[in-house]
């Protein structure tokens, strides 16, 4: 009898072990909060350490690892919105324009990547009288303006961010 309670609670114990990891993640960029289950506890523990640099070039070092290693990881959104935040804090817009990019082939109705591309684009494009950047700039912008409302975003939010976004 106490080898059957002994080898449940070890049973017990290993299951307490081995569960998924599950990490709290930026869900969108309205702020809105997602669960994401990373199943690798190596690949859990990449992102976290890079969600956890307080340095933003180390932070987007990290983040570009993470995303280099673990390209089909459920955590890629998260870890490319958090990479624009962390190329604008850099002060590198180059940087943000391009994680900015690898959004939208992941996301196209992104609204922060949008904004982001844009703006940069439209910097450069004023700066370097470029043609080709003005029109991508131009066409982003224009897109920008006709993105809907994602379905978890709350009216009083999708309202407070067009109000922010838009001309």
């Amino acid at each position: 009898m106490k080898k059957l309670v002994l080898a449940s609670v070890m049973a017990l114990a290993g299951t307490c072990l081995v569960t998924t990891p599950t990490l709290r993640a930026q869900g969108s960029e309205q702020g809105g909060q997602g669960t994401i289950q990373i199943q690798n506890p190596a690949e859990y523990n990449a992102f976290q350490q890079a969600m956890t640099q307080s340095d933003p070039k180390a932070k987007a070092s990290a983040l570009e690892d993470f995303l280099k290693n673990y390209p089909q990881s459920v955590a890629k959104k998260a870890a490319l919105d958090q990479l624009i935040d962390a190329q604008e804090a850099a002060q590198n817009p180059d940087g943000a324009v391009d994680a900015a990019t690898r959004m939208l082939q992941v996301d196209p109705n992104n609204m922060k990547a949008i904004y982001v591309d844009v703006s940069v684009k439209k910097s450069q494009c004023l700066k370097n009288n470029d043609q080709q950047v003005c029109n991508d700039a131009a066409a982003l912008a224009q897109k920008g303006l006709t993105v809907p409302k994602p379905a978890d975003t709350s009216d009083a939010d999708w309202k407070k961010m067009t109000d922010t976004l838009y001309p």
